[in-house]
């Protein structure tokens, strides 16, 4: 199974809180206290034909200015077994997100087979792996390791929860941006495919239809107006999402539960 698709909170907040570090109190400028914002999305992820519910993915954005910190759980079948992986990437950048650092375990069932690092530079990323598992998801006496540096491609870099989190952000109106890449992260289950880009890629967002219905699309675009999606995702007219795709699946927000009716009071038993 392939996917196309952890925190420097406090390193972040004490920038904000050494801003002011070797002026006297009378000469520092005010600093506005940075507004750290959570967001939690459960997902059901769905496929096959006719769809069935086969999985689930949580997303957790943490947000300081203009830097995000996407969380990705994800969890669906492969085979007779249950496959998944935990992924983080911090962002930074509002009008151009760039990753920063981040990093990927992939596990099938509760076995692990494969985790990685992320750091980022202006051009490159560096990549750490451990592979724990061969290509046949045999556990290894003793773990591969390999590190290796990957060229980053220029301009907006998206992951598939990077999809979700910025699209609607970067189009907040039907439009289209060029020269998009699709990061893959992980790339696939099993060592060492950790980390890919697809290049070429177009992001675009649909004029609504008439009951507000919008779609955007990452697409990789090839020679003669061919195009394939690797992401979409649908919002109604407030922004909610509706649903989206990616490889063979399609998810759907889960349905929030109503809350439960307390059970009436019973009455108090009569006096003896």
């Amino acid at each position: 199974m392939r996917s196309p698709p952890w925190v420097m909170t406090a390193a972040i907040c004490c920038v904000a809180l050494g801003a002011g570090a070797g002026r006297s109190d009378a000469q520092a400028p005010p600093v506005a206290a940075a507004t750290i914002t959570t967001e939690q999305f459960l997902y059901d992820v769905y496929s096959g034909d006719p769809l069935q519910k086969v999985g689930r993915m949580r997303l957790k954005a943490t947000t300081v200015r203009d830097v995000a910190i996407l969380e990705q759980e994800f969890q669906a079948p492969m085979g007779s077994k249950d496959a998944g992986f935990d992924a983080q990437m911090v962002y930074k950048g509002a009008d151009q997100p760039r990753p920063q650092r981040g990093k990927a375990v992939t596990r099938m069932a509760t076995f692990k087979l494969m985790e990685g690092t992320f750091e980022f530079s202006a051009s490159s990323v560096k990549v750490g792996i451990t592979g724990y598992a061969d290509k046949d998801q045999k556990p290894l006496n003793t773990p591969l390791q390999s590190t290796k540096d990957v060229t980053v491609p220029q301009g907006v870099v998206l992951s598939y929860p990077g999809f979700l989190y910025y699209a609607p952000r970067l189009l907040p109106k039907p439009g289209e941006i060029q020269k998009v890449s699709f990061m893959a992260a992980p790339a696939n289950l099993d060592y060492p495919e950790m980390l890919a880009f697809t290049q070429d890629c177009v992001l675009s967002r649909s004029a609504p239809e008439s009951d507000g219905r919008s779609e955007f699309v990452l697409k990789r675009v090839y020679s003669g107006g061919n195009a394939i999606p690797l992401a979409t995702l649908s919002v109604d007219k407030s922004g909610k999402v509706i649903e989206s795709r990616f490889s063979r699946f399609l998810l759907k927000p889960q349905k929030e539960e109503a809350p439960k009716k307390a059970p009436d009071a019973k009455p108090a038993p009569p006096p003896p």
